[in-house]
């Protein structure tokens, strides 16, 4: 698996993870207000201001610290 479709899987867990809590904190992921879903279907900011994984591609991720 490529570290993207890692980090996609990763985000796609956190936008989802609201709408399949107990109790259901909204029923789409870009519908919860502290969510970056909205940012990435529609470009759109909501309550933060959000950071693309686009933009950290160039960091290697696999380099030990």
């Amino acid at each position: 698996m490529q570290v993207r479709e890692i980090i996609c899987q990763k985000l796609d867990y956190i936008h989802w993870n609201p709408c399949r809590s107990e109790p259901r904190l909204a029923s789409l992921p870009e519908r919860y207000e502290h969510s970056s879903a909205g940012f990435y279907l529609a470009g759109e900011h909501s309550t933060y201001k959000v950071m693309s994984y686009t933009e950290l591609e160039d960091i290697d991720l696999t380099a030990a610290p």
